[in-house]
């Protein structure tokens, strides 16, 4: 078997979830928006989802939207808040601050939502490491456009490509301090793996989670709605999720994605933590020229981001994979491209000339699997060169 280091792009699925899925299919239950017996028990299960996600994320049960995914919850937190805001008779949104390293699944929707509506998207620019400047952002803030000034204000848990972790706890501050009335908006997507999510959730209006990160099914995600904050509906029909996004209810995936909560939350960090030091130390002591690109203490547990110097980052990925390494170049999102990202050119490194890849660990990574990878990379490094 070959070894999986591309948590990032997607988890397999655990195999308490996979049994879950199956006994679900096996069971008879219907559309929980109809009246009958079929549909109780649907109910049932989809009302459990939510109350198991909201009590351990010490919520409301009312505050989770289910939806197909990551993508989907940023779009809905974003359009549904300026939909939202042209209900409003005061208060209104005129900035839209997205960081510079952002998912494009916040990038693109705020720039559409920007034409749209007419709006100011700035973006925030962040260090070397790929951490938001916050002076930046207090400057952007107290750009008043008129009394009632809004800003809307997305930045993210962690990166998805270079593993940093954001000052999420003082952005929500200052984004608060500003104006009690701002929106601040956290893309948890890749985050939620390896941070405390409850925490996340209460520092912030608007959560983005995605089960297929987790462990858990694709095609299911959550938006989290903390603080009373009003979401308009993105998706219009019949008007479930109590009126914020239509069509029917995906049961089982809901029932999935809170077991997946459930057990990323028991997760033991230290464990992860302890693999995570000894792989960076094993590589970089026995590979030259290779460097964390963010280091180890500003990023997620479950992901290196290593440079390579002297190699091209191609070449060096086909040959990890038909070492049966699976890493990746960054965003599995960007259609196969290997090209420089948004992310390595916002923090000054993407025309370096060297290879970049990015390793990510997940529940079913063992030291086993890093000791491996560690000598695939020596192999493919040294032959390439």
């Amino acid at each position: 078997m070959g070894i999986y280091l591309d948590h990032a792009a997607t988890s397999p699925i655990r195999p308490e979830i996979k049994d879950l899925i199956a006994s679900l299919y096996e069971s008879e239950f219907g559309n929980p928006s109809s009246q009958h017996s079929y549909a109780r028990k649907a109910r049932e299960i989809l009302d459990g989802a939510r109350e198991q996600i909201a009590g351990l994320l010490n919520i409301n049960y009312g505050n989770i939207i289910f939806t197909s995914g990551g993508t989907e919850s940023d779009n809905l937190a974003l359009y549904g808040s300026v939909r939202n805001n042209l209900n409003q008779e005061s208060a209104k949104i005129s900035d839209i601050l997205v960081s510079s390293v952002e998912h494009r699944a916040v990038l693109n929707s705020s720039a559409e939502i920007g034409k749209i509506f007419n709006l100011n998207l700035k973006k925030i620019p962040v260090d070397f490491n790929g951490r938001v400047q916050t002076d930046a952002l207090e400057e952007l803030l107290s750009q008043n456009n008129g009394s009632d000034d809004r800003k809307l204000v997305s930045v993210m848990a962690s990166n998805n490509e270079i593993g940093t972790v954001q000052p999420f706890r003082e952005i929500f501050d200052k984004v608060k301090s500003a104006n009690e009335n701002n929106i601040y908006h956290c893309d948890a997507v890749q985050g939620a793996g390896w941070l405390n999510l409850p925490e996340i959730v209460a520092n912030s209006d608007l959560v983005s989670i995605s089960s297929h990160k987790l462990g858990g099914p694709v095609g299911v995600g959550a938006l989290i709605v903390n603080g009373g904050q009003k979401i308009m509906p993105q998706i219009i029909g019949g008007g479930q999720e109590r009126q914020r996004r239509s069509g029917t209810n995906d049961v089982i995936g809901a029932a999935g994605l809170a077991m997946a909560v459930k057990l990323t939350l028991e997760k033991d960090h230290e464990y992860f933590k302890k693999l995570k030091q000894k792989f960076v130390s094993d590589l970089l002591s026995q590979v030259p020229d290779v460097f964390e690109t963010v280091p180890s203490e500003l990023s997620v547990d479950g992901m290196v981001h290593l440079t390579v110097k002297n190699v091209n980052s191609e070449e060096l990925l086909f040959l990890l994979d038909e070492s049966d390494l699976a890493a990746s170049a960054g965003s599995a999102c960007s259609s196969g491209s290997i090209a420089p990202s948004h992310v390595l050119q916002a923090i000054g490194v993407a025309d370096s000339g060297s290879a970049f890849i990015r390793l990510s660990f997940g529940w079913s990574t063992t030291e086993v699997d890093l000791n491996g990878a560690v000598s695939i990379i020596k192999n493919c490094t040294e032959k390439l060169r």
